[in-house]
C-alpha cells in the first residue's frame, strides 16, 4: 500500500531511475526531474551513421556478484537485456 506523500528525485541518471523504481510501491506521488531530454545520465547510446554506439564505458555497471546482478536485472524485462559475450583479448 502506497504512503500518501510526495517524493522529488533530482537527476534521471542510473541512481535516480533506480530510486524511483524502488519507491514507486511505497509512495503515491513521485516526481523525477532531469535536465536532459532523455533519462539514463551517463548510460546512453548514440546512433552514428545508423550504428548504435554505447558511450558510457564499463565503469557504469560491471558486477560478478550474483545478488547485485539479480537486483539489477529483476526489474528489467529480459527482452530489453543487451547480452554480449566477451572474447578475451
Amino acid at each position: 500500500m502506497a504512503t500518501t506523500g510526495k517524493v522529488l528525485i533530482i537527476g534521471g541518471g542510473l541512481a535516480g531511475v533506480v530510486t524511483a523504481k524502488l519507491l514507486e510501491s511505497h509512495f503515491d506521488d513521485i516526481t523525477l526531474v532531469e535536465q536532459w531530454s532523455t533519462l539514463g545520465g551517463l548510460c546512453h547510446t548514440q546512433h552514428i551513421n545508423g550504428t548504435p554506439i554505447d558511450t558510457f564505458g564499463g565503469h557504469v555497471y560491471n558486477s560478478q556478484n550474483n545478488r547485485v546482478n539479480h537486483f539489477v536485472f529483476s526489474s528489467l524485462a529480459e527482452e530489453n537485456w543487451k547480452k554480449t559475450k566477451s572474447k578475451g583479448i
